[in-house]
Parts: structure tokens; sequence; C-alpha cells
């Protein structure tokens, strides 16, 4: 499973798997073998894939189905983004998401729905 997403990640940045290997500072076969699920990254190698392809450790492991998330104070979630971030202020909140959403509607991405 971590193979097919690691490639499948890759492919949608447009990239080699030398270019992922040189930004881990790993050989591109090294790389190979984790696209192949031949072998696993070890814990620091987990958190430099998810911060290169910018998702989050429990999507590149299979525990979440959601590349990013962000977790407002309030219990509020947005499905989009990869940090956690105490916003007490709803119009501050309010604000973040609007522009969240102005980023993702550049993007084509489906909008955060504010609760």
């Amino acid at each position: 499973m971590l193979g097919e997403k690691l490639k499948q990640l890759r492919e949608e940045k447009g990239v080699s798997q030398k270019e992922v290997a040189d930004y881990l500072g790993i050989s591109a076969s090294g790389y190979g073998y984790y696209e192949q699920n031949q072998r696993e990254p070890d814990v620091e190698k987990f958190k430099k894939l998810a911060d290169y392809f910018n998702v989050s450790i429990d999507y590149l492991m299979g525990i979440s189905n959601e590349k990013l998330t962000i977790y407002f104070k309030n219990g509020t979630t947005s499905e989009g983004l990869n940090a956690i971030y105490e916003i007490p202020n709803d119009a501050e909140r309010i604000s973040l998401i609007n522009l969240i959403n102005s980023i993702r509607e550049k993007h084509g991405l489906p909008k955060i729905e504010v609760k």
C-alpha cells in the first residue's frame, strides 16, 4: 500500500524517483524499493516523505484516507491541509477558511465547509 501511494504522489508531483531519493539522501534504487514495497522507510524518512509530498504520515501509513487535515480548537476540521492550529476566535477562523477556500478554488479543489 505504501509503495502505491508513494508512486502516485510522485507522479502527481511530476518528479522522478531520483529526485525524491536525492531529497531523502538515499540512492534511487533505495527509494525504488519503497515504491516496490520491498523496504519501508524509517521514521525520519517517513517524516521527510510526508513533508516532500505535503501529506500526513497517517496518510502514508494508510491510517487515514485524507491527505491533510486542519483541526480547529472548537472541533471544526477541514480536509486538505496538514497542520494543527488553535484558533479560538470565530472571525479569525472564518477568515482563514475563506483564504484557504480561495486558494483551493484557484486550483480547482472543493471548498471547505464552514460549520
